[in-house]
């Protein structure tokens, strides 16, 4: 064959050349985004592993007490997303943008249906939520997302529907996929840094870690007192470079209105 076609070798180097350049934009070992990103997942990781109160449910049939069933709702959220958000960010590093935001999208509205139910201190959804599909005391949780996002940050709705559309292969699954460039469709070109599509990703990477953290604190206040000096040292750094990275964008032109509608989430 005369033609070089695009192959899993190529696409595999085009990953090396993207770390490389995306560690190198995004300051790896210059405490930039990348050494903050990994810090911050992994004071959630240690935060509920390690420095929550274990809670012990005296009565298993009472299952009123919200304290107990938001923090153990809050526990599963964690317990998963942490990790989400560790392989949202090697996604990132490594160029696959449209599929970062489709990980994204599972963590925005699952944080989302966590604040909302905490906001509504009704244990009941809680277990809804728990059981899923399968239900609970022959009900399931109906509340639309549309509903929770207007309750907890009116304005996000609409930034959560673009990453619904990328998860849904809809037109907007291409925007993000560095080799759809061109009105041809002709897609030959693999994976490439992009410093605006990765900072699409990561706009909305640092809110919502940010958001993650703040709102592990006031589920389990008890950490500060259960960590070690060298954890609550990390989480401080961490936090301090979140909140100023998240200042810079209420100044942005374009991240400002994204600031405007998550800045609720984030904050309260």
């Amino acid at each position: 064959m005369d033609k070089k076609y695009l192959n899993i070798a190529i696409i595999l180097d085009q990953e090396n050349t993207c770390r490389n350049n995306t560690e190198n934009f995004w300051g790896k070992n210059r405490n930039g985004f990348c050494d903050i990103a990994l810090n911050g997942i992994e004071i959630l990781i240690q935060g509920i592993g390690y420095f929550r109160d274990i809670d012990h449910l005296k009565d298993p049939d009472n299952l009123e007490d919200f304290n107990y069933a938001i923090r153990t709702l809050s526990f599963l959220h964690y317990n998963r997303v942490s990790y989400t958000f560790k392989a949202t960010y090697n996604l990132i590093l490594n160029g696959f943008y449209t599929e970062a935001a489709i990980l994204l999208r599972s963590i925005v509205e699952t944080f989302v249906r966590l604040k909302y139910i905490n906001k509504s201190t009704n244990a009941d959804l809680v277990y809804l939520a728990i059981a899923g599909n399968k239900g609970f005391n022959g009900k399931k949780f109906i509340i639309r997302y549309e509903e929770q996002f207007n309750t907890v940050a009116r304005g996000l709705y609409k930034y959560y529907r673009i990453l619904c559309d990328i998860a849904h292969g809809a037109m907007d699954s291409n925007i993000l996929r560095s080799s759809v460039k061109n009105r041809n469709f002709i897609p030959d070109s693999g994976i490439i840094f992009n410093e605006k599509d990765s900072s699409f990703i990561i706009n909305q990477f640092s809110a919502y870690l940010l958001g993650h953290i703040e709102f592990m604190l006031i589920i389990y206040p008890e950490i500060k007192n259960n960590s070690p000096e060298e954890f609550l040292e990390k989480m401080y750094s961490v936090l301090t470079y979140l909140w100023g990275f998240f200042k810079e964008m209420s100044n942005d032109q374009k991240a400002s209105m994204f600031y405007n509608a998550i800045k609720k989430l984030v904050k309260n």
